[in-house]
């Protein structure tokens, strides 16, 4: 969300303003740490378990919904080391030496093209996680029961997905290049 107020007309004083408000959050380390990142690593843990314990039998049935089953897994395991590497590269090295992560710091961060390919494949991982995710609690939660509520619920969450996606390869772009 922070990172898309880069976008508009002027971004970087935008995005710079958002910035300077997010740092003077009252409790922002506990905040984060209880609220981001302490949910983050149960479901992190959580997500490894599922993976030591499922089975795919995409090779064998290449049914849409194996499919799924498979690239939840595999964006699981790209978005556990983005996110990791993100949370570091930003907000950890901007804890650590004290300087806010302005809109310069992110230029700065894809001025090397293997870190804007990383946060391509990266984004678009987390993306298709989320809202594939959405798609399987939905399922699991009993709140999409019948076949067409399952099926509605999916083109959402592909929607969901289409539009996280390209927000985030506007930003992606948006620092690459400085528009």
């Amino acid at each position: 969300y922070t990172n898309s107020k880069s976008l508009g007309p002027d971004g970087v004083a935008v995005y710079n303003g958002a910035i300077k408000s997010f740092y003077e959050i009252p409790f922002l380390v506990l905040i984060e740490i209880v609220f981001i990142y302490l949910p983050i690593l149960f479901h992190a843990g959580y997500g490894l378990i599922i993976l030591y314990q499922g089975k795919s039998n995409v090779a064998r049935y290449g049914y849409e919904a194996n499919i799924r089953y498979t690239l939840q897994r595999i964006t699981g395991m790209i978005a556990l080391v983005f996110v990791g590497y993100h949370v570091w590269a930003t907000r950890f090295t901007s804890f650590i030496t004290g300087q806010p992560m302005e809109y310069l710091w992110m230029v700065r961060l894809f001025e090397e093209p293997w870190r804007v390919w990383f946060y391509l494949v990266g984004t678009l991982a987390v993306c298709f996680h989320f809202a594939n995710g959405i798609w399987t609690f939905l399922i699991v939660w009993g709140i999409t029961v019948s076949k067409y509520s399952q099926r509605l619920a999916l083109y959402v969450c592909f929607s969901l997905f289409s539009v996280l996606s390209v927000v985030n390869l506007l930003v992606i772009a948006n620092f690459t290049y400085h528009y």
